[in-house]
């Protein structure tokens, strides 16, 4: 039986993949700063709560030697990048050179799965964007993201480790509590009026976070390179307009909806993945966006009366 450890498990997609790949029959490892729920604990063979540098993980890396190492851990938030970028820093850059190092000492024949983020195109000069286009971050996550990578190509060229980067872009799915879906779920029910940043006009890449396990699952079959690098999208672009009105119809909501013509810094404005080396590989997209909206309405509806 082959093994998974997952950095960052209790994290919106680490959890995720815990669950997808513990239903594939792996033995999953994960590694995460807060304890998780029952349910969620009992998909681990082994579960770590501390930091990922700290001497419990060298040791099961030690012994464990896992086939697959899924690095989610670290800051993941733009926003949050620009008002501490140090902090960002520690949290991005910095830990994921000294996991790399822990890695080659304790257990370099692990395949290392770096996850990455659209933000290091920054605002492409063309789109759709290929892993090849040129890389522009303009915010610290972007930048951290950005010497992140550097870091694994480092790694894998100097110490041989195998590495595959995934470039995610916008990842959603039950039990995102950020970002721009939470946020117009928290203003339809709570606002009489639909307040939004921008002109509407922004784009993205959206893609269902079971189509990013799927889409792994694939790269993890496939024969790559020591070091590869995989946009993980869709391919296709959906407006925040158009996000907002799918939003409205299924809440059959009549607020009125409104942008403030003004962008956060740092925050790209249109983006759209160029999928070309995923799908060579078999990939297409399992859930339309309009249904994955509304299994996250019901997910948001059904976590407001637990809480």
């Amino acid at each position: 039986m082959k093994s998974i450890l997952i950095t960052g498990s209790n994290g919106f997609i680490g959890s995720h993949l815990a669950k997808y790949f513990y239903e594939k029959d792996y033995q999953i490892y994960g590694i995460s700063k807060q304890i998780l729920n029952k349910v969620t604990l009992n998909l681990f063979k082994k579960h770590i709560i501390g930091d990922v540098l700290g001497k419990e993980v060298q040791n099961l890396l030690n012994t464990v030697k896992p086939d697959y190492i899924f690095h989610c851990a670290g800051n993941s938030s733009i926003k949050n990048s620009i008002e501490n970028p140090l902090n960002d820093f520690q949290n991005n850059s910095y830990l994921t050179f000294e996991f790399l190092n822990v890695i080659r000492r304790f257990t370099p024949s692990s395949k290392f799965y770096f996850f990455s983020s659209a933000a290091v195109y920054g605002n492409p000069s063309s789109l759709p964007i290929n892993e090849n286009h040129s890389l522009n971050p303009i915010s610290p996550y972007g930048f951290h993201k950005f010497l992140s990578e550097t870091m694994c190509n480092e790694f894998s060229k100097l110490y041989s480790l195998n590495i595959i980067v995934l470039r995610i872009f916008s990842a959603y799915g039950n039990g995102l509590r950020r970002q721009i879906f939470y946020d117009l779920m928290k203003k339809f029910i709570n606002n009489e009026e639909i307040l939004l940043k921008g002109t509407g006009k922004e784009s993205r890449d959206f893609i269902h976070v079971l189509d990013i396990c799927k889409a792994i699952e694939l790269i993890m079959d496939a024969k790559n390179n020591l070091l590869e690098f995989y946009n993980i999208g869709t391919g296709e672009e959906i407006s925040i307009e158009e996000v907002s009105r799918v939003f409205s119809r299924y809440l059959n909501s009549t607020k009125v909806i409104k942008f403030d013509n003004e962008n956060d810094y740092g925050m790209p404005l249109n983006w759209r993945s160029d999928i070309t080396k995923l799908k060579k590989i078999g990939f297409n997209k399992s859930i339309l966006f309009s249904k994955g909206i509304e299994k996250y309405i019901e997910w948001y509806k059904k976590d407001l009366l637990i809480r």
